[in-house]
């Protein structure tokens, strides 16, 4: 089988990338200087940081939450952070290239645009297209755990929190190291990450490098992808001081990315983003305080091989700043902020523009008779085109023992249309500069429990969205028309559990299930993305353990609307030394053939071999 390669000359002059990467590492510098595959993650005494502005326990959290630590993340046959939460319940993640070259994620039913990425903390919108969120410049090597936070949390972070929220957070550094990791297989594919941590005294540095590409599993699915982070901490008493600079560079062959059958299409993005960060926390006063920036270049061909037929320029720069401060009394924790921030585009297909955004919360949370616990906030935003709008939320998690909770919780989420949807025009898409923001009033209730190695969740929950946009066909002139469409009801319910095994080599096993059911008000035409969620999802997971052997095996049945359901068995086989770990990760084993896009069949069995070394001092 013919392959493309690579060979695509860039689209961004490789001094300015440069000069930007050198620029952004003075700066930081120069501030930085003046936390087993299966093992069930003790939630009811740890710390979460996603599901509410203040730290929580989580036995007081009224949400569903996901915590995938290091070791869950290390087991599994995983080489990115797209394919990790590819194996999480209740997170559907449609992958249009492999290894993360371009992911959309969402959770309970709603559109990759709806679900808010931070990366740290820090927002990771891409405001010309939601297909830009998951654009992360750090390797998986960087990230400690992810938290996933399901349903609503624009009372907590704001716009485009509708569906969920995923905070990726990176390791801190408290050694110095040194690790390399390296994998390869068949169609020309290979991935190697460097990473170097060094800390002296109170001084704490962390740097890594990553690159992969593949020939591709089809035509003109040929790829190449870097990525270069730093990040820095410096302790000063009950301060710390943090930055990070991250950059990623992605080439790729984009056939049928976009809704349309045309092979040849080609796309390089390239992102930037800096953050630097001061945190104080004292007896009573906690204080935070966040600045970032991120840029974003995207440059894409119809036609690879013809460029000049039809292609888009598209540059978008996000920046901000936010506040927060935490006072704990005998009334409770309180929490209240601020932030501010600006976001614009240049383009050559979408035109120039630019919106201003600011926003303010408050957050409170009360115990009674230790068994009662309450969190009620509300955030305000006001952006430059739509004017101010308040979103409220409550929260209440009753103990019914130590083990054991019941929760419910309702708030209201909104998100604001993107570039593309408002001022988008091709040769298949009409936007649409009159949309409104969407709004959705959500519901939930769930239990919750954990005894030993037992720990279940179950879920029920309602979402009520108006104004959603989504894109329409016309049979008039044959394109699709971004609109405000009419009201939208999705229900669902999950459940999770991890079951301890009395078997010699099997300690855990972890299976979960979820269902959607989603009611149109008027279904009379044609949906592109809000009707076309996945409507049963079961995943089953298991690990064997023989010395320092393990085999993790992972089953996925998925049952999306509109596509043939299907059945996915992953597994890898891991053995573990002083300083060397060996895997084989095994996609796909059964070569089953199945679609998350009308036309990108997803890759078949695919076998993947590789070596991670440390060193630790």
């Amino acid at each position: 089988m013919y392959f493309n390669n690579c060979n695509s000359s860039t689209f961004v002059n490789f001094h300015t990338s440069i000069s930007k990467v050198i620029f952004l590492l003075m700066l930081f510098s120069c501030t930085i200087m003046a936390q087993d595959s299966l093992k069930v993650y003790k939630m009811f005494d740890d710390i979460l940081v996603t599901a509410n502005r203040v730290p929580t326990a989580f036995s007081h959290v009224a949400r569903s939450v996901v915590v995938l630590d290091r070791q869950h993340i290390s087991a599994i046959p995983a080489s990115t952070i797209q394919d990790v939460l590819n194996f999480t319940a209740g997170v559907d993640v449609r992958q249009q290239g492999v290894t993360g070259i371009q992911a959309d994620v969402s959770i309970r039913g709603t559109t990759f645009k709806q679900t808010l990425i931070l990366l740290d903390g820090v927002k990771m919108t891409d405001p010309q297209t939601g297909h830009h969120n998951m654009n992360m410049p750090i390797a998986l090597e960087d990230v400690e755990r992810i938290e996933i936070l399901k349903g609503q949390g624009a009372r907590l972070f704001g716009p485009n929190a509708f569906g969920g929220v995923i905070n990726i957070i990176t390791k801190k550094v408290e050694k110095s190291r040194f690790s390399f990791t390296g994998m390869g297989d068949e169609n020309g594919f290979y991935d190697f990450t460097l990473g170097a941590s060094l800390s002296s005294g109170q001084v704490h540095q962390r740097v890594s490098i990553q690159q992969s590409a593949s020939d591709g599993y089809r035509p003109n699915t040929d790829f190449k992808k870097r990525i270069a982070s730093w990040e820095g901490r410096a302790l000063l008493g009950a301060s710390d001081i943090d930055a990070t600079f991250g950059y990623a560079k992605r080439e790729f062959g984009a056939n049928g990315f976009y809704n349309t059958p045309a092979f040849q299409q080609w796309e390089e993005t390239e992102t930037l983003f800096g953050h630097l960060g001061f945190d104080y926390a004292g007896n009573r006063l906690h204080f935070s305080q966040k600045s970032y920036y991120r840029h974003n270049d995207d440059h894409y061909i119809w036609d690879r091989t013809n460029p000049d037929l039809y292609e888009n320029f598209h540059e978008t720069d996000v920046y901000g700043a936010e506040a927060q401060l935490t006072v704990n009394t005998n009334l409770g924790l309180t929490a209240f902020g601020a932030e501010a921030g600006r976001e614009s585009i240049k383009s050559n297909r979408l035109g120039d523009h630019a919106r201003y955004k600011s926003g303010i919360y408050f957050e409170h949370q009360a115990t009674f008779a230790e068994r009662l616990h309450t969190t009620a906030g509300f955030s305000a935003f006001n952006y430059s085109d739509w004017g101010w709008e308040a979103w409220p939320g409550f929260d209440l998690t009753w103990k019914i023992s130590n083990k054991q909770k019941l929760y419910t919780s309702v708030g209201k989420a909104f998100r604001v249309p993107t570039y593309t949807e408002l001022y988008y025009r091709s040769l298949t898409d009409v936007g649409n500069a009159d949309l409104v923001a969407e709004n959705a009033w959500s519901r939930e209730i769930g239990y919750a429990v954990q005894t030993g190695n037992f720990s279940t969740n179950i879920a029920i929950f309602q979402r009520k969205s108006k104004n959603l946009i989504d894109w329409v066909w016309s049979n008039s002139d044959s394109l699709w028309h971004a609109m405000n469409i009419t009201e939208i009801t999705t229900t669902g319910f999950e459940m999770n559990a991890q079951i301890p095994m009395p078997l010699p080599f099997v300690r855990l096993v972890d299976f979960s299930y979820s269902y959607l059911n989603s009611t149109l008000e008027d279904a009379n035409y044609s949906s592109k993305y809000v009707l076309d969620h996945l409507r049963h999802q079961f995943m089953f997971g298991t690990q064997f353990e023989v010395g320092r052997w393990r085999n993790t095996w992972h089953v996925k049945y998925a049952d999306r609307l509109q596509f043939n359901d299907y059945i996915v068995v992953d597994t890898r086989f891991l053995f573990r030394a002083k300083r060397f770990d060996y895997f084989l990760d095994v996609n796909n084993v059964f070569d089953a053939f199945y679609r998350e896009h009308s036309f990108i069949p997803q890759p078949g069995r695919w076998v993947k071999g590789g070596i991670s070394f440390r060193i630790i001092r």
